[in-house]
């Protein structure tokens, strides 16, 4: 697991149990590794408003507090 939600202490917490659970390697970065790809997003995000690649508000589907709360294998 890398990037901005690895570290998340709560979701490698949950996800360390459930590979015991199941007898899986989980493989997690050092925290000091494990950064948001913001710097990226907005780059890519720069690029189309340079092209005038807009999509309509109401096609977007956006939802910021995805839970977390049930994950499965």
């Amino acid at each position: 697991m890398v990037g901005g939600a690895s570290a998340n202490l709560n979701l490698r917490k949950r996800l360390e149990t459930l590979c015991q659970k199941n007898e899986c390697e989980l493989l997690l970065a050092p925290l000091a590794f494990c950064s948001d790809n913001a710097l990226m997003i907005a780059r890519a995000g720069r690029e189309k408003y340079l092209k005038q690649e807009f999509i309509s508000h109401d096609k977007l589907t956006i939802n910021p507090r995805v839970s977390f709360k049930k994950i499965e294998i």
